[in-house]
């Protein structure tokens, strides 16, 4: 509703609807015509009955304008009365824009929780995944929404119960191999959105012994992260997603060993992105002169935006990302697919 305000819209069935939120918090999707049946939402929640009447409006994707700044909003906020306002949508889906992704990129937005992001040339629902939307993040794509309902939680929830900090609980990884502390974490602290959909699940460490330390077992939700995410994109691409490279983005460049636990991904290429403000990037790049011509990754990256390719061999990067390097490569080396170190040279 904030485009709609701005623009000076008081009637809802005039409103700009953004379809890429309304298509993942509110299940509009076209092919099914529109929102869910009243009935449904009403078995949902009672108090949900009549809602589907007041979302009426122009459901539009995020190439198309929701109007102009009006005047008293103009005159609010000291800017020029007419400015075009575009229909919005949610930061990790522009922040796949931003970053350049095309089909076959997943981009992982990390924070507390992961959103994965995708897009898709077809429209084709997958089983565990409660985000297939026609138009969510490229306007002629199919935009393709999973997660993890906590990571960078469970990591600050690990170092809290320790009385120190995740930066300084992470220090010492930097000697440890992949597995030798003996756990297995499945990282349902905060429930399983992506493939169980089970908010009710909880966290599970197994093989504990007296000798585990905190550092342990936050050397083991790393793993467990990388596990879990590798369960998700096996999932999408089962079902028409592919899955060609990983772009990370989203955690701060301080804490980059956020990021490592996607590489275990065999048979995908893998590079960062960091940048406080690469939502903010996405807009000018969903110009319809621009976006409807080319893919996302035509137009030119911005300065702003550090590009980090993953690489043992590379001494300035993070202890901790050399660590999953390397965790990577032995993990796939039984593989007939390439190795790391021949994907590596592939990216870029």
């Amino acid at each position: 509703m904030v485009a709609a305000v701005l623009c000076g819209i008081t009637e809802p069935e005039l409103s700009p609807r953004s379809i890429c939120a309304m298509g993942h918090k509110w299940l509009w999707n076209k092919s099914l015509g529109g929102l869910p049946p009243e009935d449904f939402l009403v078995a949902v929640d009672p108090q949900l009955k009549g809602v589907r009447e007041k979302l009426n409006g122009r459901y539009a994707t995020s190439d198309e304008l929701a109007g102009t700044l009006s005047g008293d909003w103009a005159a609010k906020l000291g800017l020029r009365c007419g400015i075009p306002i575009p229909v919005g949508a949610f930061d990790a889906h522009w922040d796949a824009i931003g970053a350049g992704a095309r089909t076959g990129d997943i981009v992982n937005v990390v924070g507390t929780s992961t959103c994965i992001i995708a897009m898709s040339d077809e429209m084709r629902f997958i089983p565990g995944v409660c985000g297939v939307v026609r138009g969510s993040v490229h306007p002629k794509k199919t935009g393709v929404e999973a997660g993890l309902s906590a990571t960078g939680d469970i990591f600050e929830a690990i170092a809290r119960r320790a009385g120190t900090t995740v930066p300084v609980l992470s220090q010492s990884l930097g000697l440890y191999r992949p597995g030798q502390t003996g756990l297995l974490r499945l990282t349902w602290d905060n429930g399983d959105r992506t493939v169980l959909v089970n908010p009710e699940l909880g966290g599970i460490t197994l093989g504990w012994n007296l000798a585990n330390t905190p550092q342990d077992e936050l050397f083991a939700a790393i793993e467990g992260t990388a596990f879990h995410t590798r369960v998700i994109l096996e999932r999408m691409e089962k079902f028409g997603v592919p899955t060609r490279r990983v772009i990370n983005s989203g955690a701060s460049p301080k804490r980059t060993w956020f990021l490592t636990r996607f590489t275990l991904m065999s048979s995908i290429s893998l590079c960062s992105f960091h940048s406080p403000t690469l939502p903010a990037l996405d807009p000018p790049f969903l110009q319809p002169s621009r976006l409807v011509r080319s893919e996302p990754s035509s137009t030119p990256r911005r300065r702003s935006v550090q590009r980090t390719v993953s690489s043992s061999q590379n001494p300035k990067q993070p202890v901790s990302t050399r660590i999953f390097t390397r965790y990577t490569a032995s993990f796939i080396s039984h593989l007939e697919t390439p190795t790391l170190q021949q994907r590596k040279s592939e990216v870029f």
